[in-house]
C-alpha cells in the first residue's frame, strides 16, 4: 500500500503529465491558426530524416539508417568534415555539410530531425528554428532516444554523452 506522501506524489506527477499533454495538443493544434492550409501529413511509405552530429554517437544509428530501404536521409551535418558519420554518409551518397543550417532550410519536408550531438545549444537552436518557421510537422529526436533504440537492437545499454541535465 502507498503512503500518503507517495500517493500525493503520484497524483501530482499524473496531473502534471496530463496538463503537459493537453498543453502540447493545444499548442500544436491551435498555435498556428492562420488561414493557410498546410500539408503536414507524413509520408507513410518512408521516413524522411536528417542527422545532426556525425560523431561516434550517431555512427551506429546512421549505419542502420543507410541500410533501411524505408528511410530517406536528406543529409548529415557535423562541424568536423572527417567525423565518422560524415565519411559514412559520403560513402552512401548522402549529402553532408558542416553547417546544420543547410539541413534546416527546407525542414518542413523532414519527418524526423535526429540530434545526436548531446549539445544543449544545438538542441535549443533546433527547437527555436522549428518555432520560428512554424514547423509543427518535424519531430526532433534526442540523442537519448537514439541510444534507447540502439540499446534495444544490441540487447544492452548504449552509452551517450547526452546533456540530459539540460533537456
Amino acid at each position: 500500500m502507498f503512503s500518503a506522501k507517495e500517493y500525493a506524489f503520484w497524483l501530482l506527477a499524473t496531473g502534471m503529465f496530463f496538463v503537459t499533454l493537453t498543453w502540447k495538443i493545444w499548442f500544436f493544434t491551435f498555435k498556428n491558426n492562420n488561414n493557410e492550409a498546410k500539408d503536414n501529413t507524413m509520408n507513410m511509405d518512408r521516413f524522411t530524416v536528417a542527422v545532426i552530429g556525425g560523431g561516434h554517437a550517431g555512427l551506429a544509428l546512421l549505419n542502420k539508417l543507410v541500410e533501411a530501404d524505408f528511410v530517406n536521409i536528406l543529409g548529415v551535418a557535423d562541424m568536423n568534415p572527417e567525423a565518422p558519420g560524415m565519411l559514412l554518409a559520403k560513402e552512401h551518397g548522402v549529402a553532408t555539410t558542416t553547417d546544420m543550417q543547410d539541413l534546416l532550410k527546407d525542414s518542413q519536408q523532414l519527418d524526423i530531425l535526429i540530434d545526436v550531438t548531446g549539445v544543449k545549444a544545438v538542441r535549443d537552436s533546433l527547437r527555436q528554428h522549428m518555432q520560428d518557421t512554424g514547423n509543427y510537422h518535424t519531430i526532433i529526436m534526442h540523442e537519448r532516444i537514439s541510444a534507447l533504440v540502439l540499446s534495444l537492437f544490441n540487447g544492452e545499454m548504449v552509452a551517450t554523452k547526452a546533456s540530459d541535465n539540460f533537456y
